[in-house]
């Protein structure tokens, strides 16, 4: 099996060329089989993904929770 990623030189290369190296992982969240150069290794579940699926995952799953407001209250004198 192939490597199924789409390799593009800029933002105007519209056509892009198949990566062609064989596939050792396939990302666990769209399915694509990826080489060891386009697989993603998540640390915190121990899972691979290609590139766009891991960013998605690490801002669905592992984003930090933003910190509460923290009030500050006058001493009255």
């Amino acid at each position: 099996m192939q490597c199924e990623i789409v390799e593009v030189a800029s933002v105007e290369d519209a056509a892009g060329y198949p990566c062609g190296n064989d596939a050792s992982e396939r990302c666990c969240d769209c399915g694509s089989h990826l080489c060891d150069s386009h697989a993603n290794h998540c640390e915190s579940c121990d899972e691979m993904f290609c590139a766009t699926c891991l960013a998605f995952h690490n801002v669905a799953y592992h984003q930090k929770k933003p910190a509460a407001e923290y009030r500050r209250y006058r001493k009255s004198a």
